[in-house]
């Protein structure tokens, strides 16, 4: 497929596009809710944590998913510190981290000065920061794909079904002619996915079922438990 040179400007308004989180992907998140890491210029260990309005939790680590969590409003101690958040436990037998010394492997959430921050079982030496919101991308070094290989990069704001942690999975795209495109995504799974685009319609080359819905300036496109929002102007270059 033919490469078009790629403007600089273009580039940026694509990058801002696919970033928008769209309101069928934002879900109503209780105050904590984020991604945390250690470090949040890195890729190791990152936490996105959504609390919700029924006081129970998710969180999504790698690739693996922890739904229906229970929550706790009080602090582990004697007395709740006016900046304790909420704790998310984890059953002891299927949990990320290993049990703190009271027997409860949890992750507490407390609101710092400028930003929130958490605790792995309430220890102030294996502190998480706060990387931003849901639906934060990764780090840079995160981005596999470039425009030495393709004509644009960005994210793609995506979920899995049964989710209601939205992600940004990074995708680069070649643009053809008349419209037609084909997308290589990396799937929330981390694994890739390739979306060919024409004439109004997706297909995948590996012949999953794709099902698409034009809204506006996106499309939504579902294939198996992988929810994507495409914006036009990715594919068309705009």
């Amino acid at each position: 497929m033919m490469r078009s040179p790629i403007r600089r400007a273009a580039v940026a308004r694509l990058l801002a596009a696919a970033l928008v989180l769209p309101a069928s992907l934002v879900t109503a998140s209780e105050p904590g809710s984020g991604v945390y890491a250690l470090d949040c210029a890195s890729s190791d260990e990152t936490y996105r944590i959504s609390i919700r309005g029924d006081g129970s939790a998710e969180v999504q680590l790698g690739e693996t998913t922890f739904m229906e969590l229970l929550t706790s409003y009080s602090s582990f101690g004697n007395r709740t510190p006016n900046n304790f958040l909420v704790a998310v436990l984890f059953d002891p037998e299927a949990s990320p981290i290993a049990a703190g010394p009271d027997g409860s492997p949890r992750i507490e959430l407390w609101s710092g000065e400028s930003a929130y921050f958490a605790l792995i079982n309430g220890d102030t030496k294996r502190r998480l920061d706060y990387c931003g919101p849901l639906g934060t991308p990764g780090a840079a070094a995160d981005m596999p794909y470039s425009t030495d290989e393709y004509d644009a990069v960005g994210y793609l704001d995506c979920q899995l079904a049964g989710s209601e942690i939205p992600r940004a999975c990074p995708f680069g795209i070649d643009r053809g002619d008349a419209g037609s495109a084909s997308l290589t995504i990396q799937t929330p799974f981390g694994k890739e996915r390739t979306l060919n685009h024409a004439t109004g319609s997706f297909t995948d080359p590996s012949g999953d079922r794709v099902s698409v819905q034009r809204e506006g300036h996106l499309w939504r496109v579902t294939v198996g438990e992988e929810h994507y929002e495409i914006p036009n102007a990715a594919l068309m270059g705009d």
